[in-house]
């Protein structure tokens, strides 16, 4: 790192980089392309851009883009890039979809020398001549895989053949995928791969816990849950459908949740994912896509609500708590079938640890039986509406009448 890198890299506080930064520093810096593999939340944004940033000349117009998978992400690394961009007299702007495009192309008028963006937009704005690249050294694919998943690969290189040549590409993320590598070879990409991911999945700050439940009572684990004070965690589905379904019987219970998905604009998303982060609300409702790469600080729990299709998917959902080796919690829920293949499917890398839920915390400890239900049976009893409260005056006027024949024919008594 030169100094201005260096003083500013205190200044956050920051002291030995992580393995996956001290790494792909030197091959960055010298202009290499390469794949850099490493396990979520091991500081893979500063690990690519910071040796990037030093190299970049001021007002030489745009010499950097990244591009992300979601708005999300995009303005997440914006963040945490700005301290080092702003240090080294640089500009960056975002550009993602929607967003209004106009306000974008006005602040591509300052010629920033780094530029965010998910592809669509990038493409839209490439198309119509407002992002000027003649100056571009370096193109990096943040969450590489995702980006290339199914039709992204005809995307990136719709964008790619817009680019100048030679160009540095970097390839960064927690996965990667066959696509990756025949995306670089297709287009004479020269890459090193450059690998930290000794243990996946495994950390000993992470717990990877299964609660045995049925459908019905996933809703109910989030409830009792999100009532705890320490609990601050995100609950993840496939899809949106079950996700809005859910939020409304949470809703029904008096919980508030922040949603992250498709659905929503995107300053709605954002403001929902503020208020997550300011701790306003404890649970948050996600999918895989909208949620993928988001760094939510001391997140404690992660939920899956609906367990991972892959492998990845789970290695990408875990990775949003115990970030930089800090403790958290993976919880899957389902059934004993679900728990087999859950496992079958991580492998030897994690052990499943089965758990109950009682008095809204996780055990280890099996409840003895019975416990259960007669908690339900008295919890019940305690919230019984009003219509069951008149049936419950039947049995009364039954015995009133039965008083009334056993003293028929018998004097009455004076009073």
């Amino acid at each position: 790192m030169n100094e201005t890198i260096t003083e500013a890299w205190h200044q956050q506080g920051f002291d030995q980089p992580t393995e996956i930064q001290a790494k792909v520093f030197e091959p960055l810096a010298s202009g290499q392309s390469l794949q850099g593999l490493a396990p979520t939340g091991t500081g893979k944004t500063l690990a690519f851009s910071l040796p990037i940033l030093q190299n970049i000349e001021a007002g030489s117009g745009l010499q950097l883009i990244i591009l992300v998978s979601s708005q999300e992400l995009a303005h997440q690394m914006r963040a945490a890039i700005q301290p080092f961009v702003q240090a080294l007299g640089l500009k960056q702007t975002v550009v993602t979809g929607n967003a209004n495009v106009q306000r974008q192309i006005e602040k591509l008028k300052a010629k920033p020398e780094v530029i965010i963006a998910t592809v669509g937009r990038l493409m839209e704005l490439l198309n119509k001549n407002k992002v000027k690249s003649k100056q571009l050294k370096t193109l990096i694919l943040d969450e590489a895989d995702a980006l290339l998943f199914e039709n992204g690969q005809e995307k990136l290189q719709m964008v790619l053949d817009h680019l100048p040549k030679p160009l540095q590409v970097g390839f960064f993320g927690a996965t990667t995928s066959q696509a990756v590598t025949e995306f670089a070879k297709a287009n004479r990409i020269q890459l090193t791969t450059i690998d930290t991911r000794q243990q996946l999945v495994h950390t000993s700050k992470v717990r990877h816990l299964f609660l045995q439940t049925s459908p019905r009572g996933k809703a109910v684990v989030l409830k009792e849950l999100s009532r705890q004070k320490s609990f601050y965690g995100v609950a993840f589905f496939r899809q949106k459908n079950q996700l809005i379904k859910t939020n409304h019987i949470l809703e029904d219970w008096r919980v508030n949740t922040a949603i992250l998905d498709g659905r929503k604009d995107a300053q709605r998303r954002q403001l929902a994912l503020q208020d997550f982060r300011k701790h306003k609300l404890n649970l948050m409702l996600a999918t895989d896509v909208a949620a993928r790469g988001l760094d939510i600080e001391d997140l404690s729990m992660v939920i899956n609500y609906d367990l991972p299709e892959s492998k990845t998917e789970y290695i990408h959902r875990s990775g949003r708590t115990g970030r930089m080796h800090k403790q958290g919690t993976v919880l899957s829920l389902g059934n004993d079938h679900d728990r087999r293949l859950l496992q079958q499917q991580l492998g030897t890398e994690v052990a499943l640890q089965q758990v109950y839920l009682v008095d809204g915390h996780l055990t280890t400890k099996r409840p003895a039986a019975g416990t259960t239900a007669k908690k339900a049976k008295n919890k019940a009893a305690k919230t019984t509406t009003a219509p069951v409260a008149k049936s419950a005056e039947k049995p009364v006027k039954k015995n009133k009448h039965l008083r009334q024949r056993k003293n028929k024919g018998k004097p009455k008594q004076k009073k």
